[in-house]
């Protein structure tokens, strides 16, 4: 009893002063069946609690993000770089004259209606007046032979399409950069009008650049090479960019594109544009509006989910010797990585998206071909480990279009008479209302309004927030607050010094005893 009356005497005197609901009332009730009560209802309660701790930890370190959204204003704001790129890549005439072999490749394309035979129907039964049925229910053998038959050409046809495709991209490939850049349309000449602003500009304002499926795209804005970046200082059509473009149709490669018009993407002065993934195209023979509405984005880096990348960490942006000053951009990320990984495995690069360095895989080597054909096929399915994540600090634009007939007879009357000043080799061509809507475009981007969206990315639970939850929850369910810890902290230091003195007591009475022997 002497033993065990320190540690009671601790245990009650912590009880009477511990602010906790629990250990006072087990002490005073005056019956066993109370202090049964009060002690099962306390250890159910410091399990809930012990339960609700643990889930706002796991909480915590889910490193969930939440997402604010807010309408900027300015009085001013950056105007976006404008990339023009004229949907048939290279000039019929030029290529013809410059590269021999590129029109043989294209020649055989341009056959590839042979492939494609006429479906033999049956007519022999007339077609059914009653309700259609869904598809599934087709049973008539004739019909399916004759869409596997059709669909069957329309592949062959693909391939073919395809395999012209790759092998024009070959030989332009080995072709010097002057060669191609003169092959494709050139901004001298097909530039009409330009105006931002209200100010005249020129096709010197504009960066060329190659594409591998547009040939020459050229930026406006672009920032780059030192030039000045332009800024808009009232909204409205009036003062955003105007442009009039001659597209030239007399020198479309018909193998190449189906489809006459503009590739027109806004983006940042320091991205690299995709064409043939962004932007929106602009029809011939129309007045299009681009409204632009500019989006910033910032996002929470590691270990936020889902992470994201500075724009200072442009490592693996493979063609950042080729243009330097570009910050990191996750649709390049994706780009290099199958670049790095066809120049590791094959030992040459794509001809989609050269960079220095190794030579362009070669189309007609089967080793090369078949390489390159693995490589993709795992790209594609998601197979390759890149390391790709959204950029920390990003800035896009969203765009919507709108369009009217254009021109009109009597814009086309004053239209006319310029184009024989500026292109005296049109005089001779019956250049008709028809004929303008099929080689011209008018392209306007400006803001509708001086604000932009910003799109913030912050962590949804900090260690404030855990820590205000778990005061909360130590309150609600037994009482405790700072000075109930304080008090915990105190018991278990009496508590460790009782039993290190009742420790050492035993220990002196055993060497006396041991001695008296």
């Amino acid at each position: 009893m002497g033993k065990k009356a320190p540690f009671r005497k601790l245990l009650s005197s912590f009880a009477e002063r511990s602010s906790a609901v629990g250990p006072a009332h087990i002490k005073d009730s005056p019956f066993v069946v109370g202090k049964v009560f009060w002690a099962v209802i306390l250890l159910a309660a410091i399990a809930a609690t012990a339960y609700q701790v643990i889930d706002k930890i796991e909480k915590f370190y889910e490193y969930d993000s939440k997402t604010a959204v807010e309408i900027v204003f300015k009085r001013e704001l950056p105007f976006p770089a404008v990339t023009v790129c004229n949907l048939n890549p290279y000039r019929a005439r030029v290529a013809e004259a410059e590269a021999w072999e590129l029109t043989n490749i294209l020649s055989k394309y341009t056959n590839v209606s042979a492939l494609i035979k006429e479906p033999t129907v049956s007519t022999a039964a007339p077609l059914s007046t009653a309700s259609p049925q869904p598809a599934s229910f087709i049973v008539d053998s004739e019909q399916r032979l004759a869409w596997e038959q059709r669909m069957a050409a329309e592949k062959d046809s693909n391939s073919y399409q395809n395999e012209a495709v790759e092998s024009m991209l070959e030989e332009i490939s080995h072709m010097d950069e002057a060669v191609r850049a003169q092959m494709g349309h050139m901004m001298e000449t097909m530039l009409l009008s330009c105006s931002f602003n209200g100010q005249t500009c020129t096709p010197w304002d504009f960066h060329r650049f190659s594409n591998w499926r547009y040939g020459n795209c050229y930026t406006f804005n672009s920032g780059w090479n030192g030039s000045s970046l332009l800024n808009s200082r009232n909204p409205g059509s009036d003062y955003g960019l105007s442009l009039a473009l001659f597209l030239q149709t007399n020198e479309y490669m018909l193998a190449l594109t189906e489809t006459v018009g503009l590739k027109v993407i806004l983006h940042d002065q320091n991205e690299i544009p995709f064409p043939e993934d962004d932007g929106m195209i602009v029809s011939a023979g129309a007045h299009t509006q681009i409204i632009a509405q500019r989006l910033e984005v910032e996002r929470a880096p590691l270990p936020v989910k889902p992470g994201c990348r500075a724009e200072q960490d442009n490592s693996s942006n493979y063609y950042s010797q080729v243009i330097p000053g570009l910050r990191y951009q996750e649709k390049t990320c994706w780009r290099s990585c199958l670049q790095k990984e066809i120049v590791r495995r094959c030992g040459c690069q794509s001809g989609y998206y050269p960079g220095p360095g190794v030579g362009v895989c070669q189309h007609r080597d089967p080793d090369d071909s078949n390489c390159t054909d693995t490589v993709q096929l795992q790209y594609r399915s998601g197979e390759l480990q890149c390391d790709c994540l959204p950029a920390c600090h990003e800035t896009s634009f969203k765009a919507v279009a709108s369009n009217a007939l254009w021109p009109t007879g009597h814009a086309w009357d004053l239209i006319k008479a310029k184009l024989e000043v500026y292109f005296p080799y049109l005089k001779d061509r019956n250049m008709t209302v028809g004929w303008a809507r099929e080689n011209f475009a008018k392209v306007e981007v400006f803001y509708p309004a001086l604000n932009f969206e910003k799109v913030t990315q912050s962590q949804a639970y900090y260690e404030l927030d855990l820590l205000s939850d778990i005061g909360g929850v130590l309150g609600f369910w037994i009482g405790l607050s700072v000075a109930s810890l304080l008090e915990l902290v105190e018991f278990a230091i009496l508590l460790f010094a009782a039993l290190f003195s009742s420790g050492h007591k035993v220990t002196a009475v055993k060497k006396v005893k041991d001695e008296e022997k």
